[in-house]
């Protein structure tokens, strides 16, 4: 039970966080595909502080955001500006990919452990 509460506690964290990323992004010349991605990370996040998601959910948006940044790596990297906004964007992505990555494995876990027991 403990490590579900701190999943939850990081889950409210984290959803606060990309929430805040989505609301920053609408100075961006092209907001709302960063809107949009970042406030899905929120609300999966906001959901899976009060209650399982199924892992296929986060699942889901941590293999497009890796088809994403990988089609994406090479602008960031060929830009020459270490901290321009090609590399500040793939940044975000791959933070996104963590955390979705480790909620997936988490709600994984969680539902097989329901399966079982």
């Amino acid at each position: 039970m403990g490590a579900n509460r701190g999943i939850r506690r990081v889950a409210v964290v984290l959803g606060v966080l990309l929430a805040a990323a989505a609301a920053v992004q609408l100075n961006d010349p092209d907001p709302w595909r960063w809107v949009g991605f970042y406030a899905l990370g929120a609300a999966i996040s906001f959901v899976a502080a009060v209650r399982p998601v199924p892992w296929l959910l986060p699942g889901a948006l941590a293999l497009l955001t890796l088809i994403w940044l990988i089609v994406q790596a090479p602008a960031a990297v060929g830009s020459g500006d270490p901290i321009g906004e090609a590399s500040r964007e793939l940044a975000g992505q791959a933070l996104m990919l963590i955390w979705m990555v480790v909620l997936t494995l988490h709600e994984r876990r969680a539902s097989a452990r329901q399966r079982v027991g």
